[in-house]
């Protein structure tokens, strides 16, 4: 299914029709030591920016990373309902997003057995015919993998509920099926200046996230702002923030289902192995 053009997790709607004076609103619900960050750090309070900081800046951010934990500064932290979470430095085998915004679904503490077992293996588990005996040449085939790997396999899949030995030899049973941890995920691809590398590298984010855009860095994006058209080809957001400054969407993409099914499930266990409790 597609929607039409949404902005990330928790941004107001507003801040579309005013980008210079409202903020982004990040909610985020009380969850003790269930996620961390890279470094750590206390969830960043608001900046207090002027509203309209968005024009024309001298100096631009020195680096990445200055933009990146910018950007960070710019999101407010709210108990609600919904649970979202934030990562730096995401690793989904295609690609190192320096965002990613989570929405985890309501019920991902009964889930959370997939965040114990190796990512590549959490298609292969979703694969399995659910409550049907299967052969272990069967996973070995669906695998590519050699019989003691699949075997092995086998048995964490057995350790944590999900597959049993069947009565006869070389027979297993698939007895829960396993559920994503998150609802909606988005990535977010910063560069200084070098919009085209961000783009390509934003659009193959897509293939686990339902949204991805285009951070950069304001004084230095008039060439990406003429190219606007590329980004709405590609589904893929803008947005551009100057030091001391909000961040601008220029164009918010609409959520769309992930390509490909094998690394949206790989970025679903890659998020469970990092959840803290």
């Amino acid at each position: 299914m597609l929607s039409r053009g949404t902005t990330p997790l928790g941004l107001s709607s507003a801040f579309r029709r005013h980008p210079a004076s409202v903020g982004i609103h990040f909610r985020l619900m009380s969850v003790p030591h269930c996620y961390e960050m890279n470094h750590y750090m206390p969830w960043p309070k608001r900046p207090h920016a002027a509203s309209g900081s968005t024009g024309p800046h001298k100096r631009g951010f020195r680096s990445e990373r200055a933009l990146v934990a910018h950007y960070l500064g710019c999101v407010r932290i709210s108990h609600s309902t919904d649970t979202r979470l934030l990562r730096t430095e995401f690793d989904s085998t295609n690609g190192i997003a320096d965002i990613v915004q989570v929405r985890l679904r309501r019920k991902w503490r009964s889930n959370v057995t997939l965040g114990k077992i190796l990512p590549r293996w959490a298609y292969a588990l979703r694969q399995i015919p659910y409550r049907r005996h299967f052969s272990t040449s069967f996973l070995e085939e669906l695998t590519g993998t050699k019989r003691n790997t699949t075997l092995a396999i086998l048995r964490r899949f057995s350790e944590l509920g999900y597959c049993a030995r069947g009565k006869k030899r070389d027979l297993w049973i698939k007895r829960k099926q396993p559920i994503p941890l998150v609802k909606e995920i988005v990535a977010i691809e910063a560069k200084l200046g070098e919009w085209h590398r961000a783009l390509a590298q934003a659009y193959r984010h897509l293939d686990y996230a339902h949204q991805s855009w285009v951070l950069l860095d304001a004084t230095r994006s008039a060439s990406s702002i003429k190219n606007l058209s590329q980004f709405k080809r590609l589904n893929v957001g803008l947005i551009t923030l100057v030091p001391g400054g909000r961040p601008r969407i220029w164009f918010a993409p609409a959520k769309r289902v992930p390509r490909s099914s094998l690394r949206y499930w790989h970025a679903n266990a890659e998020l469970g192995r990092q959840l803290r409790f």
